[in-house]
């Protein structure tokens, strides 16, 4: 194919255009001369075309993919090892035939620095070739930004439903749904990802239904709501690294262990979050988080969560609480608010409204339990310790225990300076 090049002139692009590619570009930690392309290559709506800009277009161009365009694909796009932008809003769909064979949709190669614009990606599959990322595979060594665009009905039989990442992924503005993978329904991370005003919804896999952490992770003022599923980690699942979400609304996600999240052997670091009407039936621990490592929550709200155990949080390890509201979450056993079985540090929160069937309406503490500047209030416990459950150590100071159902803390006398 002959490939149409356009040398880049305010008349090619308009100043909006120029200017968006610059900030793109300066994102990704690129040189500064790249800010004006070499060359804008209109793509028209031909796969044959795409995929010959693909393989020929100058390192540093720009695909203009023809907008509302669906690139339908029988076999995956050309590997791309150079810096390329792709610019819609356009479509790239793995074919619906009977026997279009699987794929993932695009590989980045060692070398890639890509940059996505408003592209979409539906239907990718890399349940055979590849494993991992049904619709994107990012290798080591490789940059990725994500600017808008959908990615539905991906799947991968291992890591990465959508997106697999080995190199260095930012996600902006994106949107995740019936995605599905063993590990990462819609993202699986293995080094450094950053998401930003995203969405997860209806995302499904064994470990972290949203997202899959084992590298660094941060995710910003994003959503996972309506029924992202797992096993472990509804919305997202941290292993062995850290994962930090800020200012974020977890709403509706489904689980057997921590239908929100679940951090198993990472730092789990919230701040600014919401956490909804997360669980349910099936929900046996941590109607909103489990924990088995280390969890930081601040200036957070816990709300309508449910769990057979720890409605709100389930703490296996070390937890640390900050300005946080726990309100309204069910544990159909034991721990309402919170089911803590090693160490929980509470300061400045409130506890109201939260309910156990059996123990702890607000706290069941099996362990050792730190509460300062807080208060619980009006949580109700079916047997006992409305307030707190304690069956080890709780130290409470500055803390108001009242108008719990059917008493503050039990046993009674567990608890200093808890009456009644």
């Amino acid at each position: 194919m002959r490939v149409k090049i356009l040398r880049l002139t305010t008349r090619a692009l308009g100043v909006t255009a120029v200017a968006a590619t610059a900030v793109t570009i300066t994102g990704l930690g690129l040189a500064p001369a790249l800010a004006a392309p070499s060359a804008v290559i209109p793509v028209p709506c031909s796969t044959p075309a795409l995929t010959g800009a693909m393989s020929t277009a100058p390192s540093g161009s720009v695909l203009l993919l023809t907008p509302g365009c669906t690139y339908i694909l029988d076999e995956a796009l050309p590997t791309i090892s150079r810096t390329l932008i792709i610019t819609g809003p356009a479509t790239f769909e793995r074919s619906f035939a009977d026997k279009t064979p699987d794929f993932s949709i695009l590989t980045i190669a060692s070398g890639g620095q890509v940059v996505l614009n408003h592209v979409s990606f539906v239907n990718g599959d890399s349940s055979e070739d590849g494993v991992n990322g049904g619709a994107i595979y990012n290798r080591r060594g490789a940059h990725l930004t994500v600017n808008g665009g959908t990615f539905s009905n991906d799947a991968a039989s291992h890591e990465g439903g959508a997106i697999f990442n080995c190199g260095t992924l930012h996600v902006n503005g994106a949107f995740f749904t019936h995605d599905s993978a063993e590990f990462g329904g819609a993202i699986g991370n293995e080094n450094t990802v950053s998401v930003t005003l995203s969405n997860f919804s209806h995302n499904e896999a064994t470990d972290g239904g949203g997202l899959y952490v084992d590298g660094p992770a941060r995710v910003d003022l994003s959503s996972f709501f309506g029924d992202n599923n797992a096993t472990y980690g509804g919305a997202t699942y941290v292993s062995f690294h850290t994962l930090t979400l800020t200012n974020s609304q977890l709403n509706g996600n489904r689980a057997t262990f921590g239908a929100a999240s679940y951090n198993w052997r990472g730092q789990l670091n919230l701040a600014g979050d919401t956490f909804d009407s997360n669980g349910g039936s099936g929900d046996h621990e941590g109607g909103a988080i489990y924990n088995l490592d280390q969890l930081s929550l601040a200036g957070s709200t816990l709300a309508g969560n449910s769990a057979t155990d720890g409605g709100g949080v389930y703490n296996a390890d070390v937890a640390t609480l900050s300005f946080d509201k726990i309100e309204t979450n069910t544990a159909a056993t034991d721990g309402g608010g919170i089911y803590n079985a090693d160490e929980l540090t509470v300061s400045d929160s409130n506890f109201h409204n939260n309910h156990a069937g059996h123990d702890g309406g607000g706290i069941d503490n099996q362990e050792f339990l730190t509460i300062t500047g807080s208060q619980l209030a009006h949580n109700v416990a079916g047997l006992a310790g409305g307030g707190i459950d304690n069956q080890d150590s709780t130290t409470i100071s500055k803390t108001s225990i009242d108008e719990n159902t059917p008493d503050n803390c039990a046993p009674p006398g567990s608890v200093a300076g808890c009456i009644g």
